[in-house]
This record gives structure tokens, C-alpha cells and sequence, in this order.
């Protein structure tokens, strides 16, 4: 079966190419979680069988205009996405697929059983994929008197941050949605910093409560308004936190 899958995954595909048609792919993104549909192969001008590149062979490989592989495509029963074959392509910015081989050719390409691609755009420094920024003003109410109040919190992929954290144009932002946002002293941290504060008993809401806050927002508990402030590069600030530790 694995032989007539790929003889008819190139068939399709050359078709594709030759024509210059639209053959859009869907998948689960392994980096941002959502669901991505993308035309992967619109600058294919040509394919091979048994592409071999570094230690690594591809069933297809599909190559633009300039003859540079683009995109390298696996024919694998496996039910796991191979992490090393997937790790290597990535550094060499070239698009990963596994596909499982079927019967219909057509609905396996069009929807792979692996990716290694995001939409969201690389980073610059370090080539790893970003993750989208947004500020989150959410309705919530003061711990201490209960009267309503707005938090502001930055979401970036595994992290939050608090005012502290914010760029002057952030900052700003921010208070133009409604957050009052002031330097006030926590008992907790025993420091003086940014932070969201009540209007009414001026009392701050800390950072370390702040991912509650999210997730509220996020499963529907409390009203929120959503900013995008573009992307974020978790890797690099990782970086950064670790060479301060050391």
C-alpha cells in the first residue's frame, strides 16, 4: 500500500505544481495549539522522490524556483511524529510533514498527521517560533472590598506578566482601558512595584495572582477585552531570565 500511496501522492501533487493550484493543508499546531489551513506549498516549483538531506530521507521533497528544498514530506506508519526528524528540519527551516499512508491520497495531504510549522512568525535571533502577545483587560473585583475593579495582564504563550513588566506604550494602553495602575509596596514580595490597584480601598492585586485572573477569562468566568500586541519570543526571554540566574 505504501508504494501506491506515494505513487499517487506525486501524481497529485505534480498536478498541483504544474498547474499553479491552490492545495490547502490543515493541521493542529504543536507550537501556538490552534488550528492552522495554509496553502504550505505555493512556492513549489518542482518535487523529488527520496530526498536525502543530512542524515535524513524524504519519501518527497518539494524544492522553489531557486532548486532549495522547501518542504520534506514522510511517509511513516508511525502514530508518533518523529522529534528528532522534525528538529532537524526546523533549524534548516524547511516545512515537515508525516502522513500516514490511505487510501485517499488527497485527504492525507490535506490533512497530514504531523506538521512542524507555525503561522506565527520565527524569531529574528533566535529562528525558534514566536508566541502572539496580548494584553487582557478583564473585569474582576477587588479581593479585599469586592468592589469591581480592571486587571491587566500580558499573555505570552507560558508566561504572564504584570504592570511591572510593561512598556511605556503598554503601560499607557492599559490605563486608557480603565485599569488604575500605581507603584504599591507588597508584603509578599517585600518590594515596590507596578500593579493593578483597587479604586476604591487602593489595595494592589499581586502578580502571583494574576494567572488566576487569566484563566478566568480564558474559560468564560469573567468579561474580558482581548489586544493583540503582536508576537512574543519565549525562547530568547528564557535566555535572559537564565544567563540573570547565573
Amino acid at each position: 500500500m505504501a508504494n501506491t500511496f506515494k505513487k499517487s501522492l506525486i501524481t497529485l501533487l505534480h498536478s498541483h505544481i504544474t498547474n499553479k493550484n491552490r492545495l490547502l493543508v490543515h493541521w493542529k499546531c504543536v507550537h501556538c495549539r490552534k488550528e492552522h489551513e495554509a496553502n504550505l506549498f505555493q512556492d513549489a516549483a518542482s518535487l523529488e522522490t527520496d530526498v536525502l538531506t543530512g542524515t535524513w530521507k524524504a519519501d518527497i521533497g518539494l524544492f522553489n524556483d531557486l532548486n532549495q528544498l522547501i518542504a520534506a514530506i514522510h511517509i511513516s506508519k508511525n502514530k508518533r511524529p518523529i522529534t528528532e526528524v522534525a528538529a532537524f528540519y526546523q533549524t534548516q527551516n524547511i516545512i515537515y510533514l508525516q502522513l500516514m499512508p490511505g487510501d485517499d491520497s488527497a485527504a492525507s495531504m490535506q490533512h497530514p498527521f504531523f506538521v512542524n510549522a507555525c503561522l506565527i512568525p520565527k524569531c529574528e535571533t533566535c529562528n525558534s517560533f514566536q508566541c502572539e502577545k496580548n494584553l487582557f483587560i478583564i473585569d474582576s473585583s477587588c479581593w479585599k472590598c469586592a468592589k469591581p475593579m480592571k486587571v491587566a495582564v500580558i499573555d505570552c504563550g507560558s508566561q504572564c506578566f504584570g504592570p511591572d513588566k510593561f512598556s511605556d506604550d503598554e503601560l499607557t494602553l492599559a490605563r486608557e482601558k480603565g485599569t488604575f495602575i500605581q507603584t504599591n509596596y507588597s508584603s509578599v514580595v517585600r518590594d515596590s512595584y507596578l500593579s493593578n490597584t483597587c479604586t476604591s480601598c487602593q489595595k494592589l492585586t499581586g502578580n502571583h495572582y494574576l494567572h488566576e485572573h487569566l484563566e478566568d477569562a480564558k474559560f468564560g468566568d469573567s468579561k474580558f477585552e482581548r489586544i493583540p500586541l503582536g508576537y512574543f519570543c519565549d525562547a530568547c526571554n528564557q535566555n535572559k531570565v537564565n544567563n540573570v540566574e547565573a
